[in-house]
């Protein structure tokens, strides 16, 4: 039965996550042969033919499966244990397991700080750009930056820390985390058919074939 947005928030309910918001990663071994099937990238760097703008992507958290909440929202309604709602039906908090580090977090929404967590696309929105996003239509664009296969929730300081870089470049160290980082590379790439560098394919081959 649908309610209210305020009379969640004030019951406290956990939030309903649409299923596409728990997506599946492949195997290793699905991994490697979708690894292997992607188009190199010829640059000595991620490049593209025009220079790469955040709002070619579209409206920054759209709410596509229009339930009312943003995909940021349904990011961490998803991966916070416990989460709960405040009056417009967003995440107003949860326990949060860092996927890139293991560690765990106290969210409340709405502190005077920087947000203690934050939603990071695995392969940043310019790397989609450089790769093979340059291409796409607006609505392609917009699909992809709101794509919950591409999108974890970390904490702020892991987030800039990571920022624009790719694989090689910036990956979790601990193994456990490694592997499903690359598992999420690999299947976010492959389901859009998004080109590799030289160097992150080797990363990856290297990473997989030891998970």
């Amino acid at each position: 039965m649908w309610l209210p947005a305020a009379l969640l928030g004030l019951l406290g309910c956990s939030p309903t996550v649409p299923a596409a918001f728990h997506p599946d990663l492949p195997t290793v071994k699905e991994a490697l042969d979708q690894l292997a099937g992607l188009p190199s990238h010829r640059s000595d760097y991620y490049q593209a033919p025009y220079p790469y703008r955040r709002s070619y992507f579209g409206e920054a958290w759209w709410d596509v499966d229009e339930n009312r909440r943003g995909t940021r929202d349904d990011v961490l309604a998803a991966e916070l244990t416990d989460a709960t709602l405040n009056r417009d039906a967003n995440v107003a908090s949860g326990t949060f397991t860092d996927p890139y580090t293991g560690l765990h977090v106290e969210y409340v929404r709405g502190r005077t700080e920087t947000d203690p967590v934050v939603v990071d696309h695995v392969v940043w929105l310019w790397e989609a750009w450089a790769t093979g996003g340059w291409a796409w239509t607006p609505e392609e664009r917009l699909t992809f930056a709101n794509d919950p296969l591409n999108l974890v929730a970390t904490t702020y300081a892991i987030n800039e820390l990571k920022g624009p870089q790719n694989a090689a470049r910036w990956h979790p160290a601990a193994r456990a985390q490694e592997c499903e980082f690359a598992l999420r590379v690999v299947a976010t790439k492959a389901k859009y058919n998004l080109e590799i560098h030289d160097t992150d394919r080797a990363y990856l081959q290297g990473v997989l074939s030891q998970c």
